[in-house]
């Protein structure tokens, strides 16, 4: 594969298996990235309302100082639902505290 971060990609994929969940299922994707979108940024636009058609919640978490923060608030519904984590720590109680808002039932 190519390198580079390809949120497209993975969005895309996360929506193809939201679309084969079950209609009642409460959904959410986590997007972890710690760069910026190799290539084009519209199909990352695509990518992510597709997602976010589903019902599902979309959370997208940057990590370290090399993310295109602007961007990435751009992708999500709310601005609350983009999160930033400066280091590994930091991530930690990210996803501690994501993990109680995201609690299947």
């Amino acid at each position: 594969t190519d390198p580079g971060t390809r949120l497209d990609l993975g969005l895309a994929v996360a929506a193809d298996a939201l679309y084969a969940a079950r209609p009642e299922a409460r959904t959410a994707v986590v997007l972890l990235t710690d760069g910026r979108q190799s290539g084009e940024t519209a199909p990352v636009v695509t990518a992510a309302a597709r997602v976010r058609a589903t019902g599902a919640a979309l959370h997208i978490v940057g990590l370290g100082a090399d993310v295109d923060a602007a961007f990435l608030q751009t992708l999500v519904a709310d601005a609350s639902d983009y999160h930033a984590a400066a280091d590994a720590g930091a991530l930690v109680a990210l996803y501690r505290s994501l993990s109680e808002g995201l609690i299947c039932r």
